[in-house]
């Protein structure tokens, strides 16, 4: 089983390169000089490029057919990968990890409670991540709603996400 700690530093760390600037690389120990703008607009290298590509992938391949990832903490932890997957520029309805999206968000919609307290149905004493995981969840269905428009399919449309993340802030 994998560990909540090492799920949550590759999912976040996979979700985080995403989302900084291109060209940012943490700078050796002794190479504290300012960088210019030329450098900051300066594309990926293809090591990162791939090193995200690996972590989305191994996320996706952590993905459960109940859509949730991770057998602890599976709000949590889907949360993050569906933070990762949507940082990687994928939506329910595009990308290449729209259908591990698309999963993701009917987990979390399954997890949303009649108040709007997203968590596991087995509950918190069932390993469980409790506030924790509802705050991640919040994040994941707001980034969702913010970045998707119009979804219509199934259950999946903007006015029930819309009142998952309403009920959740709610709380």
């Amino acid at each position: 089983p994998m560990l909540r700690r090492t799920f949550l530093s590759l999912g976040a760390g996979t979700g985080a390169l995403s989302l900084l600037p291109t060209g940012w690389a943490c700078p050796a120990k002794h190479d504290l000089m300012v960088r210019s703008r030329a450098q900051d607009k300066a594309e990926m290298t293809g090591e990162q490029l791939k090193a995200i590509a690996r972590g989305l992938e191994w996320l996706a391949r952590g993905q459960g057919r109940s859509g949730a990832v991770g057998t602890t903490s599976q709000v949590a932890f889907t949360a993050v990968a569906g933070l990762a997957w949507l940082a990687g520029g994928n939506t329910p309805t595009r990308g290449k990890y729209a259908t591990n999206v698309k999963n993701a968000l009917r987990f979390m919609l399954r997890c949303t409670g009649k108040y709007g307290y997203i968590i596991e149905v087995a509950g918190r004493g069932m390993g469980g991540s409790g506030m924790h995981g509802h705050g991640y969840g919040l994040l994941f269905l707001a980034e969702t709603l913010g970045m998707c428009g119009d979804i219509q399919e199934d259950s999946l449309n903007d006015e029930a996400i819309k009142e998952a993340v309403a009920k959740a802030i709610k709380l």
